[in-house]
């Protein structure tokens, strides 16, 4: 199974006006996103930018001192390996960077990042990173969960809007990994009318879902529905968070599960096109069946009593993210557990009770969704022998 390493050895040498962007470009360029281009490119959204993307990658590998460094513990250095060898072929080098726009709060939780590439087939394509390494960032996706919304949602909208106005003559495509993908369909739902109607293309790469349904019950939904790809690999995880659409595109994944197959990188591509399967893998379809129950079971309580654990954890290791936490993890583990200490009884208490039906709910559906595949095995089994019974009893008249 080819991924995103053979797709640019096999199409790098092909330019956008001979094969115009497809999915397994949008797949590229947003995990390339995750490498900061920030650190080559201003924020400021530039009506004739200069730099592209050959020229940022070069810049941001001499900065590393031509070093292939991770941008965290889970961006480990393939992103950057990915950036340089897409940046060295005919098709991705010439892309135009502009508008690198990087948001950080702590204080509010935001980690956001929207940037733009130009590419030679008159397309704006708008990519909005995912959660990064920081604990920032995580600490944004549980506002997804807890508050529904996030400063990242607000902050895309105008992003977007800003490059329909540089770009009036441009297609837009929208898309983004992960948390990205959650933001870019709430950035094309609510943007201006004008703006969605130029819209060629919406992605959203096993993002998460929204805190309710009634985003896909709107007009705008509705309307960016015929150029919307949803992609989830087929034991997705995160994809299958909150309530999400059905209307997803399952792609088979060379990780082993779960949140590994998370990774774009693992994503297969066959003759420069995703490999699409007919449904869910059996984790996949635990996890779908799991993460409904438990939303529609878990009280204001719970939610709250996770998110307290979960958040005064990471405050109490006092590491900014996942690597300076991993890098003295013991001591880590210890601060985070005396952290706990000061939480009161009562969240204790709802914890424990949310972990118990998120634990429960996994086992049952689990458990469920085994007897149904032995049946079904069972009966295909039996369906042959018998086949071939007949096929014995014909040879001996």
């Amino acid at each position: 199974m080819g991924t995103l390493t053979e797709y640019i050895r096999d199409y790098g040498d092909v330019s956008f006006t001979e094969r115009p962007l497809c999915d397994a470009d949008v797949f590229l360029l947003n995990y390339v996103s995750y490498v900061p281009l920030e650190e080559a490119v201003k924020s400021s959204i530039e009506p004739s930018p200069s730099k592209t993307l050959c020229q940022v990658a070069e810049q941001i590998f001499a900065q590393r001192e031509r070093k292939f460094v991770p941008e965290g513990l889970i961006l480990n250095k393939n992103f950057s390996k990915r950036l340089v060898e897409a940046a060295a072929t005919v098709r991705f080098g010439p892309i135009l960077i502009t508008g690198c726009k990087s948001v950080f709060d702590p204080e509010n939780n935001v980690q956001f990042a929207g940037i733009t590439m130009l590419t030679d087939d008159n397309k704006a394509v708008i990519v909005f990173r995912g959660t990064d390494d920081t604990f920032v960032g995580w600490k944004e996706d549980m506002d997804i969960l807890l508050k529904g919304t996030i400063p990242s949602y607000s902050l895309s909208v105008e992003y977007l809007n800003s490059v329909a106005d540089v770009f009036p003559e441009r297609e837009l495509v929208v898309g983004g990994h992960s948390k990205g993908g959650n933001v870019a369909l709430y950035a094309g739902l609510h943007c201006r009318d004008d703006v969605r109607s130029r819209i060629v293309g919406l992605y959203n790469l096993d993002g998460p879902g929204f805190s309710d349904d009634s985003e896909y019950d709107s007009d705008e939904y509705r309307q960016l529905l015929p150029v919307y790809r949803h992609f989830v690999p087929k034991d997705s995880l995160v994809g299958m968070l909150l309530a999400h659409d059905d209307d997803i595109n399952i792609v088979n994944s060379s990780a082993p599960g779960g949140a590994f197959q998370h990774d774009l990188a693992s994503w297969g591509i066959i003759d420069g096109e995703p490999e699409i399967l007919s449904s869910l893998g059996f984790t996949g379809k635990i996890h779908d069946i799991t993460v409904k129950e438990v939303s529609e079971s878990l009280t204001k309580e719970e939610l709250e009593a996770l998110y307290s654990v979960l958040c005064t954890m990471m405050d109490s290791t006092r590491s900014a993210g996942l690597l300076p936490m991993a890098k003295n993890f013991p001591s880590a583990v210890i601060q985070a557990g005396g952290g706990l200490r000061h939480l009161g009884t009562s969240t204790h208490v709802e914890f424990v009770k949310a972990i118990n039906k998120i634990l429960g709910a996994a086992t049952k559906n689990g458990i469920k969704l085994a007897a149904e595949n032995t049946r079904i095995l069972a009966e295909a089994v039996s369906a042959k022998l018998s086949s071939l019974r007949k096929a014995g009893s014909a040879d001996t008249q």
